[in-house]
């Protein structure tokens, strides 16, 4: 496997842990009122737009030179930044 290989399937994980993430606060939201629900209903909408961007973008990678390929992963970084931070702020209705 080398190195674009490895970090492809570092990011499919990660993607993967966002998603169960993402279904947890969901289930937590149901679990709570429905007001609280519609609060963090639109914010997971953003990230899992987020999270189907980053997807798009590994498709497009598996094709793409060196160069290209070095940019789009910093894109996918910023993504997950994104992503990170959403996630955070859907937790924090929960404590």
């Amino acid at each position: 496997m080398n190195d674009r290989d490895a970090i492809q399937t570092r990011i499919e994980a990660r993607l993967k842990q966002f998603g169960e993430t993402i279904n947890t606060i969901r289930l937590k939201a149901e679990q709570q009122q429905d007001l609280l629900g519609q609060r963090v209903e639109e914010p997971l909408a953003a990230i899992e737009k987020r999270r189907d961007q980053v997807r798009e973008q590994i498709d497009a990678m598996k094709d793409m030179n060196d160069d290209d390929w070095n940019a789009a992963k910093g894109s996918i970084d910023s993504y997950f930044d994104d992503i990170d931070d959403g996630l955070r702020k859907a937790l924090a209705h929960f404590r």
